[in-house]
């Protein structure tokens, strides 16, 4: 069984699933079954895809939906009804059915926790999506998770307990949509309690960059998920290949770290964020120039080397939007903080001595046909 794993190296919105999207190709290409499986955060995911002229964001459904590639949500992911009906009927109108697997014990997110999530302006100020991830995260530490195989036993007794648990009225419409989207999803929706057989490549697909990871990222502005290796079991990680995505840029969305020289980025970068807009609960879309010490720091506290000497893994870089250059070059912060203006491969060769293999995309929309891999140049 080959295993691939695609992770957010920095802050987010690197390029994530189009790289799955580019592994699903491949592995197709090789006469492979792929499986995308999902293995933490929610639907405050936003991968955007574009495949044969249609575009999706993936937020429940994984990176290779566009590709007829299956998903398999597994017991670390917290997955909303509501918004995950919403999504699959967006799908089907640009005539796309998708394939979900579910594991029983996911955790449901609820209305009310979305409802709890955005009046809580304590967690919006640490970068919340307003998803309700946190707050059903917290809902399951005090003893009151709503997994998905309790949740299809009886939805209305589970809004009861989420009720009460927040002390607050009922939204008889909601909670409408609600009870309709879990039978939908029992019908929809395949259940089992690991990723089923049949497929020749599993791919992980990371819900959030590195950075805001719960235990390795930089706290308070993190999220309530192992996004990193930490996440996964050490079952599918003996000789995996990891591909670690960036753009040649640094980005953030939501508070917290403040990139460098947003001012450079901002004048010169021409960079569409059809998704990343600056009117949402996260506020304005953050650009700076990247920083190889932000990479350094990513490998010390996620313990990248122990991970790759432990089970063998190969650590690939895939460095998206090389074509947003300001005249011909990318300016970035080497790692004694130093501007740097360096030709693309240059750039590239630096990179390099951090990854056992080097891919890149030309593109802000990621088409898969654009990845290149570089390491043989070098």
């Amino acid at each position: 069984m080959k295993t691939q794993v695609v992770l957010g190296t920095f802050f987010g919105d690197e390029g994530k699933g189009s790289t799955v999207q580019w592994l699903c190709k491949e592995s197709i290409g090789r006469g492979e079954k792929p499986l995308v499986i999902r293995y933490s955060g929610g639907s405050q995911a936003g991968h955007r895809i574009i495949c044969n002229g249609i575009e999706h964001v993936c937020s429940s459904f994984g990176g290779g939906t566009l590709l007829g590639v299956p998903t398999f949500l597994n017991e670390n992911v917290m997955i909303d009804p509501i918004s995950t009906k919403i999504e699959f009927e967006q799908l089907q109108k640009q005539g796309i059915t998708p394939k979900l697997y579910l594991h029983p014990n996911l955790s449901i997110i609820t209305h009310y926790d979305v409802a709890a999530n955005q009046a809580d302006k304590k967690v919006l100020s640490h970068g919340s999506c307003g998803e309700g991830i946190y707050h059903t995260f917290l809902r399951g530490k005090k003893g009151r998770k709503l997994t998905y195989i309790v949740a299809n036993t009886d939805p209305v007794e589970s809004l009861n307990m989420v009720r009460s648990y927040y002390e607050t009225d009922m939204n008889e419409d909601l909670d409408k949509k609600f009870i309709e989207a879990v039978a939908w999803l029992n019908k929809f929706a395949v259940i089992t309690y690991l990723p089923p057989v049949g497929y020749d490549c599993y791919i992980f697909e990371g819900s959030q960059g590195l950075l805001l990871d719960m235990d390795c990222g930089f706290m308070p502005h993190c999220t309530p998920s192992r996004v990193g290796l930490n996440g996964m079991t050490g079952t599918y990680l003996k000789d995996a290949e990891v591909f670690m995505v960036m753009r040649a840029y640094l980005t953030r969305h939501g508070n917290g770290y403040n990139p460098s020289r947003a001012d450079m980025v901002r004048e010169y970068f021409d960079v569409e964020e059809p998704t990343n807009r600056d009117d949402g609960f996260q506020g304005v879309f953050k650009y700076g120039l990247f920083e190889e010490n932000m990479l350094r720091r990513v490998f010390d506290r996620h313990h990248i080397d122990n991970w790759k000497n432990q089970y063998g893994l190969t650590i690939n870089g895939v460095v998206t939007h090389l074509d947003c250059q300001i005249e011909d070059c990318i300016p970035f912060y080497d790692k004694n903080q130093e501007y740097v203006r360096y030709s693309e491969d240059s750039f590239l060769r630096k990179l390099s001595t951090y990854f056992d293999n080097i891919y890149g995309s030309y593109s802000p929309e990621l088409s898969d046909e654009q990845f290149k891999q570089f390491t043989p140049d070098f």
